[in-house]
C-alpha cells in the first residue's frame, strides 16, 4: 500500500516539474524573441531531474508463535486422517461389489432373454422350407498324392538351408511344406 502511495506521489511531483520546465522554456523563448536575453543552445542541459520515489522499507507484521508444536498437531489429527483413508478404501470395495452385482444381474437378464428366443420359432415350418438335407451334400475328398516318387530328403535339405538363412536375418522366417503330403 505504501509503495503505491509513493509511486503516485512521485508521479505528481514529476508532472509539476514538467509543467515548470515547460513554463520556463516558454518564458525564455519569449524573452529571446523580444531581444532581452540570449537563446539557450540545443545541446545545453536543463536543470530539474524528476524525483525518484522514496522507497522506505515496509515493516511486516511478525508471525505469531503457534500454540502447539507440529508433532502435537500431527498426533491430534493422525486418527482422523487414518479413518478417512480407511473410509476411502471401504468406498472402493463397496463400489467394486456394487458394479459386480449389477453386471451379474444385467448378464442374467440378457441370458433369460436369449433363452426365450428359441421358443418363439416354429421348427416344423423351418423344416418344411428347407428342401436340402445334410445327406445331399457331397463330402470333401482328400487330395490324392500324385507324386509317387516324392522324396522327403529334398524337403529336409531345403528346411535346413532356410533355417540358416532365417538365423542370419533376424525377424524373418520361412515355411516349406508340400501340399497334400504328410511330412515324416
Amino acid at each position: 500500500m505504501r509503495i503505491a502511495e509513493e509511486i503516485t506521489k512521485a508521479a505528481r511531483e514529476t508532472a509539476k516539474a514538467e509543467r515548470l520546465r515547460n513554463d520556463t522554456a516558454y518564458q525564455e523563448r519569449r524573452a529571446a524573441e523580444a531581444g532581452h536575453i540570449q537563446r539557450p543552445r540545443a545541446g545545453q542541459k536543463q536543470s530539474g531531474q524528476s524525483p525518484a520515489p522514496a522507497m522506505a522499507p515496509i515493516a511486516l507484521e511478525k508471525p505469531e508463535k503457534p500454540e502447539e508444536t507440529p508433532a502435537a498437531f500431527l498426533t491430534r489429527w493422525d486418527a482422523w486422517i487414518r479413518a478417512a483413508n480407511f473410509g476411502e478404501l471401504i468406498l472402493a470395495v463397496a463400489t467394486l461389489i456394487f458394479i459386480r452385482n449389477r453386471s451379474a444381474r444385467y448378464n442374467a437378464q440378457a441370458r433369460r432373454d436369449d433363452e426365450d428366443f428359441p421358443d418363439e420359432l416354429d421348427v416344423d415350418v423351418i423344416e418344411k422350407r428347407s428342401p436340402t438335407r445334410r445327406e445331399n451334400f457331397t463330402q470333401k475328398k482328400e487330395t490324392a498324392m500324385k507324386h509317387a516318387s516324392f522324396s522327403f530328403e529334398g524337403l529336409k535339405r531345403l528346411r535346413e538351408v532356410l533355417r540358416d538363412i532365417s538365423f542370419r536375418l533376424p525377424g524373418l522366417s520361412f515355411k516349406s511344406y508340400v501340399r497334400g503330403a504328410k511330412s515324416s
